[in-house]
């Protein structure tokens, strides 16, 4: 993971792995998944709860989007994330040709 407590607020050094101005960029193009499709509209799997991710996700960084419609996190809600790469959706939430994507930082 990328975040740390080690460093100086302000720094332009890179203190193991710290994130700072002048790395930002650097850093979140090797961490940050914007996109990834979990299902394509096309795809018409046996389970229309359970997705996996191709990386961990980040504590609390994923934006988990249904045709384009961010969906809220919590049991009681659209999803969960458990095992930190399984998205598990709340019956009704996905369709046979929806598509299902994801945004996150890896972990």
């Amino acid at each position: 993971s990328f975040f740390s407590n080690t460093g100086t607020s302000g720094a332009t050094d890179v203190s193991g792995n710290v994130v700072t101005t002048s790395n930002f960029g650097t850093v979140m193009s090797q961490f940050l998944v914007i996109r990834e499709v979990l299902k394509a509209e096309s795809e018409q799997p046996a389970d229309l709860l359970t997705y996996t991710t191709d990386n961990t996700v980040f504590l609390n960084t994923e934006q988990v989007y249904v045709n384009g419609i961010l969906q809220s996190y919590g049991a009681t809600e659209d999803y969960t994330v458990s095992n930190g790469n399984t998205v598990n959706f709340n019956a009704g939430r996905v369709e046979a040709g929806d598509e299902v994507t994801i945004t996150y930082i890896k972990g």
